[in-house]
C-alpha cells in the first residue's frame, strides 16, 4: 500500500511559536492567495516553514514588508526561496493588541 499525502497545510506559525532569533528554514515554495481568497481583503503571502530549533513545521502568513524583504532577498522564482533561512526577531512593540507580541522576520542570505 502507498503512503497517502496530508490535504491540509500545517498550522499557522503564532508568535508563541518563536523565540527571539529563531531561525526558520523554508520547506515548500511560497504561495500566494488572492485578496477575495483571503480573509484580509488583500493579496497575502504563504511559505511552509520549519522551525529549526524544534523541528516542527508550520505555514508563515508573511506581511506585506516581511514578503517584500523575502522577494528582494531571495528573488521573484518561488523555486529559489527552498531551503533558504529566516531570522526571527520578536517585538512587542507596535502590536498592542496582541499581549503575546508579534514576529518580525529578518531575510537571511
Amino acid at each position: 500500500m502507498g503512503k497517502l499525502p496530508r490535504m491540509g497545510r500545517p498550522p499557522f506559525l503564532k508568535p508563541h511559536h518563536v523565540q527571539q532569533d529563531d531561525l526558520v528554514e523554508i520547506v515548500e515554495e511560497p504561495y500566494v492567495r488572492s485578496a477575495e481568497e483571503s480573509k484580509f481583503g488583500r493579496m497575502r503571502g504563504y511559505v511552509v516553514v520549519r522551525l529549526v530549533r524544534t523541528g516542527e513545521i508550520y505555514t508563515w502568513g508573511m506581511n506585506t514588508t516581511t514578503w517584500d524583504r523575502c522577494v528582494d532577498s531571495f528573488g521573484e522564482d518561488s523555486a529559489l526561496w527552498k531551503g533558504k533561512k529566516v531570522k526571527i526577531k520578536k517585538n512587542a512593540a507596535g502590536c498592542p493588541r496582541r499581549k503575546q507580541g508579534s514576529a518580525f522576520r529578518r531575510a537571511l542570505h
